[in-house]
């Protein structure tokens, strides 16, 4: 019961996030990876609504160390530079003027570094490179600028920039890809406001497969690694059943799709909102994580939207 007290008075005050007291609204994420480096560039577009009037903001941002980490230069708001610093992990942001109790702001943060934690970026297990966004349990910070705190929630979207040979898997639904030659641009968008440790990007050369048997307006898929697809293919095509047997036992499925996919997070199996990534050794072809795909699965509800 003193849990539930406590938290109902946190969701009745609003967030409290630095000491400041805000609520973002929406993430827009515009990252540029490469196969030449490990580096990245980033924009992000951050919308905040005030809860009480405010002089600064800031927001989590790792500083580079020992040649990892982010670098923040510029900020703007509506088209105009303004006053910003980027040290001890926070992007700290001066207000051109007050900003009023229920005012709603965008700022457009551009940074680049090579992160050192969050975006895993390797080889999978036959030497191909990959990837990977691993933020559980605050790690989003390492690569993108947020509150990397699971009380503050917001919608977001991610536009990947990538070498055209990898496909980009992201939450939410994509909305568009186009090629350039040597690139390849993909839009992912997800309108349910969810916390920075499920949101990610996978970005890898991946085989695909729509579920025939998925449930009724809900695309379930597995995305695996090219040389691993037969085996994963079995070992994830009981997720359709899976999510079918809690849609009815608990409520419709939160999100527009489901992607199982192939991964190299450090855990079994990471809950990541309508994209969950499975540690790449879970491929047997024998079917033997079965439990680990329902437990992730049931995430879903239970730990995501929850």
């Amino acid at each position: 019961m003193k849990k539930i007290i406590l938290f109902s008075l946190l969701v009745a005050c609003g967030p409290f996030v630095f000491g400041q007291r805000i609520d973002v609204q929406h993430y827009k994420y515009e990252i540029e990876l490469s196969d030449l480096s490990d580096a990245i560039n980033g924009k992000a577009t951050i919308t905040v609504k005030y809860l009480e009037d405010a002089s600064q903001i800031a927001f989590d941002l790792v500083s580079v160390e020992d040649d990892k980490g982010m670098v923040a230069f510029q900020v703007m708001e509506n088209n105009k530079l303004i006053p910003s610093f980027h040290r001890n992990d926070k992007v700290t942001i001066t207000l051109p003027a007050v900003a009023r109790k229920g005012e709603v702001h965008s700022y457009e943060i551009s940074y680049m570094g090579t992160p050192q934690d969050g975006l895993i970026i390797s080889k999978n297990k036959f030497g191909e490179r990959t990837f990977f966004a691993d933020n559980w349990p605050n790690r989003a910070h390492h690569w993108i600028p947020c509150i990397d705190e699971p009380i503050d929630k917001a919608s977001f979207e991610f536009i990947v920039s990538a070498p055209a040979a990898y496909q980009v898997i992201s939450n939410g639904v994509k909305t568009g890809e186009t090629t350039a030659g040597l690139k390849k641009i993909t839009h992912w968008k997800e309108d349910i406001a969810l916390p920075s440790k499920v949101m990610v990007i996978g970005v890898a050369r991946f085989a695909i497969k729509q579920f025939a048997d998925s449930p009724p307006g809900l695309p379930v898929s597995a995305w695996v690694y090219p040389n691993d697809s037969a085996k994963a293919f079995f070992d994830y095509g009981v997720a359709p059943r899976i999510v079918q047997y809690f849609a009815d036992y608990i409520a419709p499925f939160p999100y527009k799709k489901l992607a199982n996919v192939q991964s190299k997070t450090i855990f079994g199996g990471m809950e990541n909102a309508s994209a969950i990534f499975y540690a790449e050794d879970l491929v047997t072809g024998k079917r033997q994580s079965e439990d680990v795909i329902a437990h992730e699965i049931a995430h879903q509800w239970f730990g995501d939207m929850a």
